[in-house]
């Protein structure tokens, strides 16, 4: 009988291979789509803004991308600094490391469960957490990925965390995160957040007027269907 863990695990690689063999889901998730453009770089810019805030040596200073798929924000974080020989990206999913490694060579990725990290305490400067919890159904597992994180963090070292903040009623596949929510998790933590992200649904469906409406749009707070938070380890 399998154990709690890897039910969960096939659980995750069940849901993604339906999504990837979905070609609904890959053009709804595209790049091409300019409302997907100007989302990523929304939430690419506050995270630069939240390095530079808090004094962040994107240089030298050592980061690990929790649950890194395919490794997109991965290579994000060379445009903004980074260097590949202080960035490392783990992912449950087999997969999703191959077309990371392929994808940007030179930064060390390794397949690992978030649930229970193979690093030292105290290792890394930065952890970013994307698009992560929401995955995760069971609340126990969200704890203990949290505490996991917490403990490979460096004291005064930062958690990047974007995800949903409310649920998705034609998706049961995600959940989204209350401010109780992540504060529950990170307890004894200091959390800054910020909503961003104009609902995506919304968002892929502008057209042409995308770039005009997107900024427009998001300065109303319901419709930011996301937390973007910088957690602080103390």
């Amino acid at each position: 009988m399998k154990n709690d863990k890897n039910l969960e695990k096939d659980r995750i690689e069940y849901v993604y291979q339906e999504y990837l063999s979905n070609k609904k889901v890959l053009k709804k998730w595209s790049n091409k789509n300019i409302g997907n453009q100007i989302s990523l770089e929304e939430r690419h810019n506050i995270v630069k803004g939240f390095f530079i805030k808090n004094n962040f040596d994107i240089k030298n200073n050592k980061i690990l991308d929790l649950g890194c798929a395919g490794g997109n924000f991965t290579g994000t974080l060379l445009d903004i600094g980074a260097r590949k020989k202080n960035i490392t990206g783990i992912d449950i999913r087999k997969n999703s490391i191959k077309n990371a490694v392929k994808s940007f060579p030179g930064i060390c990725f390794k397949l690992m469960d978030a649930r229970q990290l193979k690093f030292p305490k105290n290792s890394f400067d930065c952890i970013i957490i994307f698009t992560l919890f929401s995955s995760v159904l069971d609340s126990n597992d969200r704890k203990k990925i949290a505490i996991e994180a917490k403990r490979v963090l460096k004291s005064n070292g930062l958690n990047i965390y974007y995800d949903l903040r409310f649920y998705n009623p034609f998706n049961r596949n995600i959940i989204g995160l209350n401010k109780k929510e992540i504060f529950r998790i990170f307890p004894g933590m200091e959390i800054e957040y910020s909503k961003t992200t104009l609902i995506p649904p919304i968002a892929r469906n502008l057209g042409i007027i995308t770039s005009i409406l997107y900024p427009v749009l998001t300065k109303i707070s319901f419709l930011k269907s996301h937390f973007l938070c910088v957690i602080k380890k103390k």
